[in-house]
């Protein structure tokens, strides 16, 4: 998770892609891009780098599957939606979200998901990936 702006995350940036070549799992990491300056660097300069939507992606995102767009034709460069399973008024842990976004290769990640009923459920609708504090009783419920 790279978030600064300036010269220190170009340095990040390159240090974590070469570490990731060099363990050989750039492909098995996902670098989380909260802002556009950050996914720009990366998308230039690294563009096998997989990495999450910025909090503006995510926005077009869910304006796309609510409105049923097809993203087929200007896939986004993203790999990896990073959601809250709430944010403000809006419901990010449906089924329908998650389908959406596999159905364009997409994998959805939910980030901060501590409480045991969610992590059940999100794993059962098909999230890819939970960020959790809870490490241990997520691996027994998966």
């Amino acid at each position: 998770n790279i978030k600064s702006g300036d010269k220190s995350m170009e340095k990040a940036t390159e240090l974590l892609y070469q570490t990731c070549l060099g363990y050989n799992i750039l492909k098995r990491t996902t670098l989380i891009t909260p802002s556009g300056q950050i996914a720009d660097y990366v998308d230039k300069k690294y563009p096998d780098m997989q990495r999450t939507a910025t909090n503006s992606e995510v926005t077009a995102y869910y304006t796309s599957f609510i409105f049923g767009l097809d993203l087929s034709d200007d896939l986004p460069k993203y790999s990896s939606l990073l959601l809250p399973y709430h944010a403000f008024i809006v419901n990010f842990g449906k089924k329908t979200i998650i389908d959406y976004a596999h159905k364009y290769g997409i994998s959805v990640m939910y980030n901060n998901i501590n409480k045991i009923n969610d992590i059940e459920y999100l794993s059962n609708i098909g999230a890819d990936t939970i960020i959790t504090a809870k490490p241990y009783s997520a691996y027994q419920i998966i």
